[in-house]
């Protein structure tokens, strides 16, 4: 808005009057009554009204030439971007074919010597260890797997309880590299053992170290004695001071832990043994303390597939003499009479 050149606020009043008129696209008609009657002030009046249309009218011829420098201005703008752009992306893969490169020209760099270098410096230092000895897995997967081998049908020997030596762990030891089919053949013997088997062969190697201190004994007559056994039976369980699921001479292989109880008297204050003998060999000794006259008490024992045929259970008095024998025969049911 252009003001015109004067001081008189009225005539400043009537030419933005006519100005916001036709700044809100109403007609001169609309002038008011006040600046209508006044021709000074009307003409102002119309001096606001046309100065806005002649605005208007130059701001849509301006719209209406094409603005080329504008456009111009900005197609120099992206081109200069795009160039900018791409030859970031081009210097961004070179460096990455630069990196590859490197990387693959790296080894034979390494193992290529340079003039003048001492070559066998430079050759790379090699460990060496002496591998285990291959015999000492296979003889204890063999003395291992002795263990749980059954006798023949018609053979009515027992099988022997390996010695001491040979049920002895060893080391563990890393298998050699160049031994690799002796150590595959280990352990696709070791995978044919089951769970139980694999428990059996730990609970024989326990015991046999356990008992390779004992001697074997020969069955000794039983001694009579003041102490007298009222009750002895072989059980599966013992509850509330009760055998219960007695079991008779013949015990079958499926049974894995048995107990042995007895009902002494006259023995207070007395400590008995129960003795667990196979093949003439101790298997355990238990002791047991006798607190009154009438005494309840038993001992237990696991029992192994390893471990088949004649039992004897003996009970000893304080004197260690043989005073009562229980046996039984540990056999499975094909072999029950």
């Amino acid at each position: 808005m252009n003001l015109p050149d004067t001081d008189n606020a009225h005539y400043h009043y009537a030419f933005k009057k006519g100005y916001r008129l036709a700044l809100d696209g109403k007609p001169m008609s609309h002038m008011p009554s006040s600046i209508r009657r006044d021709a000074a002030l009307r003409e102002y009046f119309q001096m606001g009204w046309n100065q806005l249309q002649e605005e208007v009218a130059n701001g849509e011829e301006d719209d209406a030439k094409t603005p080329w420098r504008s456009r111009f201005a900005w197609f120099m703008m992206m081109m200069l971007a795009g160039i900018g752009t791409a030859s970031l992306m081009i210097t961004q893969i070179n460096d990455k074919k630069a990196e590859q490169q490197a990387r693959i020209d790296a080894p034979a760099n390494a193992e290529t010597a340079r003039p003048g270098e001492n070559t066998a410096s430079k050759a790379p230092e090699v460990k060496s260890e002496p591998s285990p000895d291959p015999t000492i897995d296979t003889a204890m997967n063999t003395a291992d797997l002795s263990l749980i081998e059954t006798p023949p049908a018609n053979s009515t020997s027992l099988p022997e309880i390996p010695s001491p030596e040979a049920m002895t762990p060893k080391a563990p030891t890393e298998p050699s590299p160049s031994h690799p089919e002796k150590t595959e053949a280990t352990n696709d013997g070791l995978s044919l053992l089951s769970p139980q088997a694999r428990q059996d062969l730990a609970q024989t190697r326990e015991e046999v170290l356990y008992n390779q201190s004992e001697k074997r004994v020969s069955m000794a007559p039983v001694q009579a004695s003041d102490i007298r056994i009222e009750q002895a039976v072989l059980a599966e369980e013992v509850s509330n001071l009760t055998p219960t699921q007695p079991l008779g001479p013949f015990v079958p292989k499926y049974v894995r832990k048995v107990f042995f109880f007895t009902q002494v008297d006259h023995a207070a204050d007395q400590t008995i043994y129960h003795r667990w003998i196979y093949k003439d060999r101790v298997m355990a000794t238990v002791p047991l303390k006798i607190t009154s006259q009438r005494f309840r008490t038993w001992s237990s024992k696991r029992l192994s597939s390893a471990w088949p045929g004649q039992w004897h259970v003996e009970v000893l008095d304080n004197q260690e003499q043989v005073i009562y024998r229980y046996s039984f025969n540990y056999i499975t049911e094909s072999e029950r009479p």
